[in-house]
């Protein structure tokens, strides 16, 4: 060799000691010229290398190649080449050797030997065959396509998708094979993947040999040399069934707008106001009958939240939140309700409501419907029936004379106390009793003959004067009034009987029988006496005739003011014999003054009851000169001639006429005056009622901050009585401590502003109380000229813990009991702000199970519920106290870090620590299962955050730890904020 190249080479030790295999290799075959490193390669030494067939040390398929390729060197083809061989070693092993060789010109510029680079490319053809080993036994089909969208290279799988083999693809544009309706979305696809942009999975229809499409789903990604790398799978059934979902869902939908239709037409028409609220309880569906009914506008009330309500009435507003709390906790399917409602012109109607909710199949709340009437006149028509049968009650019981329902067949039916007293017996037993059980026997025919010709409809009504048997036997003389009631047919219901006490008319008519027998036979007697003494008398006639005409005169003049006075003027004997009574006694009680002179006065005006004292009172007077009344002003009942009892003022005076004494009264009607008082007695305990009876705390303060009135509810809430409140100052009440918190509203309200504030208290038992006041100005002044002001107060707690559940529901995960994704929007819009005004870093933690789906599908959803929750507990256990983490659906979660230092190394601690916590195995039940989970990290160390985009890198970067497999348990993504 040294002879033929000296000439030209003079390296030849540079040669012999480079690192990488080389030789030269004559246009024959032969090996002219070899280094170490080529022999070490070959596993041969030089001696037995030089001289011999460089073929000769390839396997038989690989020496056929080489010889072919000197060939046509030689012929004038390519002046250079590059194979990969397999070389057989002299210790039985097999290497893989890159042979790179130029051909080198002779002088002549004929070949005149190869000049050959050798390099051990055996791990990388290995690699190589194990990939293409991967490749054809993946099941799924690959493919490896250039930029211009011809297939390069499938592998065998697509041949059971699509029938076709890898040779009738390859080289053909992968666009020919896809269905015409779905080839411009493949080629946006292949143009965002060819442009490095991220490419979410997406479907489309591939044609199959034997006819037909098949849907297949893809995931591509750009190679490092320019190519589309991409995997399919067979997703027909499941398209087609989302296909048939979707006209089923659609049809659905349809049906569903029809319905919401029809329900539109049935509540616009319907004569009850409807009112639907969505789940947090907001207004959703307002009916025409609802805007008829409040005069609120629908847009003027949808969305409206509860504490937004204008349309209920602030005292019932308790009543309210706990029927819908009880529908909303399941407690009771259905509702009703009755409370007051206010109108947009400010009227309170009462309304009647029907609510029911509607929850989905997992228990959440969808809707509540409520469907309102208005009962005003219902409300007011029972206001007064109830006020009507109250006034019967109070006429019927209280009635001076005794009233009683008697049955057809004669049985007492109802009996007032009136009538218990006359006859002596008790209600129980009088009601076991009829009428003819304890009529006297000589009546009873009568009575019964009666009540047959009114039952026979020959009377309407009769009067009787009949005897009725006491309880102890003897006789009683009694007034009957009797009618019948009739229902609206006409047919008798029962009698209707009054009975009045006669016994004094009867005893009354046979002293006058009697004293009139006697004096029929005084007169005869006395006639005799004057005939005898006429003569003498009428000397004395004559002389009394002059004094009499002065008497008459007087008399003219005193009856004369008297006629004239506006208040009545009675005189009567000290025996009680009415002697005078103008005219306006006769305006006041009814009687003519014909009518009533030489009448006993307790007889006319003096009630029954009252009689038996005022005659005592008489003959007190008359036998020892008790005058204790006389001339003083006394106000007492009085009877009008109809029966009626009414108030009067008197003055009771006495006037002595020589031996005879008068006693006279100037009386008037005070029945006004004692209303009025009546009326505002009864207003104020009426008020005193309501006050304390409502829920709402309510209190008057003067000017002096001294307390004038409070309610019960008022007293409770600070321990007291409510008559311990009035007079003590706001300072005694509320405390020093709260007293400085109410001074400032205090000095408003004075000044004659209306304010409103909230406070909670913690009750004597523990509880959270929320409370909201107002302080109302008192339009009218006091006596020095000061204005208070009133304090209504209103527990809302209620509304505050119905708030509260909402929310939780609405921001909760049913299945976790961690944040859902609602709740995580809100945080990092949250997050995001706070990165604008503060100095702090955000990371996002982007998380799911690994195999999850296999353990739903081959344990059950029950076994994936309890991993998903074991899970959601391992990653709390994770993260700090003010970290976040969520579930976004099936198992997807998310974390939300922010911290001020350096919140990427804290993102990768959190990491590394959900890595251990789910190194246990899942204990469910008897399972025992091995979990792993992959996570993405999305970093961004400061400035405005796009929490999108956080999302959206941490998702990809958690994809990438799926693909890599490279033992690392997340990826992390630094962004750079935007300014």
């Amino acid at each position: 060799m040294s002879a033929v190249l000296a000439p030209r080479w003079s390296f030849e030790g540079a040669f012999h000691d480079a690192a990488g295999g080389l030789a030269l290799i004559g246009m024959d075959g032969r090996w002219l010229a070899i280094n170490d490193a080529a022999c070490d390669l070959l596993g041969r030494s030089r001696t037995h290398l030089e001289g011999r067939f460089a073929a000769g040390a390839c396997e038989l398929e690989d020496a056929v190649t080489l010889i072919h390729h000197i060939e046509s060197a030689i012929d004038g083809g390519p002046r250079a080449f590059d194979l990969e061989l397999r070389m057989p070693r002299l210790d039985g092993s097999r290497s893989w050797l890159r042979l790179q060789a130029s051909v080198i010109p002779d002088p002549r510029g004929a070949p005149g030997y190869l000049a050959a680079t050798l390099h051990d490319v055996t791990e990388q053809r290995r690699a190589r065959e194990e990939r293409d080993a991967f490749f054809d036994l993946c099941p799924d089909p690959l493919a490896i396509a250039t930029h211009d969208g011809v297939i390069q290279r499938v592998n065998r799988a697509w041949e059971v998708a699509l029938g076709w083999s890898s040779e009738e693809m390859r080289a053909q544009p992968f666009i020919e094979l896809v269905h015409p309706d779905d080839r411009e979305r493949t080629a946006a696809e292949s143009e965002r993947t060819f442009a490095g942009q991220a490419t979410p999975r997406f479907r489309n229809r591939y044609k199959v040999k034997s006819g037909g499409y098949r849907w297949l789903e893809w995931q591509v990604r750009l190679g490092g040399d320019g190519r589309m790398h991409a995997i399919a799978r067979d997703v027909t059934e499941q398209q087609q069934a989302m296909i048939i979902f979707e006209a089923e869902m659609k049809r659905r939908r349809q049906r569903l707008d029809e319905a919401e239709q029809r329900l539109d037409v049935h509540v616009n028409n319907t004569p009850l106001a409807v009112v639907e609220f969505d789940a947090r309880l907001r207004v959703r569906r307002w009916s025409a009958r609802a805007e008829a009914l409040f005069g609120w506008a629908e847009e003027e009330v949808i969305g409206d939240r509860p504490d937004q309500w204008r349309f209920i009435h602030e005292d019932d507003a308790d009543i309210v939140a706990t029927a819908m709390l009880s529908l909303v906790t399941g407690e009771a399917p259905s509702q009703i309700v009755r409370n007051r409602n206010y109108t947009r012109d400010g009227r309170v109607v009462h309304c009647e409501w029907f609510m029911s909710a509607v929850f989905d199949d997992a228990g959440h709340l969808l809707s509540m419907l409520a469907f309102a009437q208005d009962v005003t006149a219902r409300v007011q028509a029972e206001a007064e029936a109830a006020e009507r049968e109250a006034l019967f009650r109070a006429t019927f019981e209280q009635a001076p004379v005794g009233i009683a329902h008697v049955g057809l067949d004669g049985r007492w039916l109802r009996v007032n106390r009136t009538l218990c007293e006359f006859l002596g017996h008790p209600v129980d037993t009088l009601l076991d009793l009829s009428f003819q059980d304890i009529t006297h026997p000589d009546d009873l025919d009568r009575d019964l003959a009666l009540v047959q010709q009114v039952l026979d409809g020959q009377l309407e009504r009769y009067e009787i004067r009949k005897r009725y048997l006491h309880r102890d036997g003897h006789v009683l003389w009694a007034h009957l009034t009797v009618s019948l009631r009739r229902d609206a047919e006409g047919r008798p219901l029962h009698f209707i009987s009054v009975v009045e006490d006669i016994a004094a008319t009867v005893e009354a008519e046979q002293t006058i029988r009697d004293a009139r027998d006697e004096l029929e036979v005084r007169v005869i007697e006395r006639t005799r006496e004057l005939e005898s003494t006429n003569l003498t008398l009428a000397v004395e006639v004559e002389q009394r005739r002059d004094a009499e005409s002065a008497l008459r005169e007087s008399e003219l003049r005193i009856r004369t003011i008297l006629e004239n006075s506006h208040d009545a003027f009675i005189a009567c004997e000290d025996d009680g014999r009415i002697a005078e009574w103008n005219r306006a006694a006769e305006a006041v009680f009814g009687w003519r003054r014909t009518e009533v002179i030489g009448r006993s006065l307790g007889e006319m005006i003096v009630p029954p009851a009252l009689r038996q004292p005022h005659e005592a009172g008489m003959a007190r007077f008359l036998a020892g000169g008790d005058a204790r009344v006389l001339d003083q002003r006394l106000q007492l009942p009085a009877r009008h001639r109809n029966g009626h009892e009414f108030p009067v003022e008197m003055t009771i005076s006495l006037v002595r006429l020589g031996r005879r004494r008068l006693f006279t009264a100037f009386l008037h009607d005070i029945s006004e005056r004692v209303a009025a008082e009546r009326q505002l007695r009864e207003s104020e305990a009426r008020l005193r009622t309501i006050t304390d009876n409502v829920t709402a705390m309510i209190a008057y303060v003067g000017p002096d901050l001294h307390y004038r009135f409070a309610n019960g509810a008022y007293a409770d809430w600070f321990g007291r009585d409510d008559a311990d409140i009035a007079g003590l100052h706001m300072r005694d009440v509320l405390g020093d401590e709260n007293m400085r918190m109410a001074q400032p509203f205090v000095d408003r309200v004075l000044a004659g502003e209306q304010v409103n504030f909230d406070r909670v208290r913690i009750s004597p038992d523990g509880d959270e109380r929320h409370v909201t006041f107002t302080y109302i100005p008192d339009g009218t002044s006091t006596i020095d000229g000061g204005r208070g002001f009133f304090v209504a107060a209103h527990d809302v707690s209620m509304h505050k813990r119905l708030a509260q559940v909402l929310e939780h529901r609405a921001l909760s995960d049913e299945l976790t009991g961690l944040p859902n994704r609602a709740a995580w929007t809100r945080a990092l819009n949250e997050a995001s702000q706070r990165a604008a005004r503060e100095a702090v870093g955000t990371a996002v933690m982007f998380l799911d199970l690994d195999g999850f789906k296999r353990v739903n599908d081959t344990h059950g959803h029950e076994v994936g519920d309890a991993v998903l929750r074991e899970f959601a507990a391992r990653l709390r256990r994770c993260v700090g106290g003010g970290d976040l983490v969520a579930r976004l659906s099936g198992d997807e979660f998310v974390i939300l870090l922010q911290q001020a230092d350096d919140v990427g190394s804290v993102a990768e601690h959190v990491a590394a620590s959900i890595a251990i916590a789910m190194r246990p195995a899942f204990e469910i039940g008897e399972l025992r299962l091995s979990m792993a989970g992959s996570i993405g990290i999305a970093v961004q160390r400061d400035g405005a955050v796009d929490g999108a985009r956080l999302m959206r890198e941490a998702d990809e970067a958690m994809y990438e730890t799926k693909r890599t497999r490279d033992g690392m348990p997340f990826r992390r993504v630094e962004l750079v904020a935007a300014n």
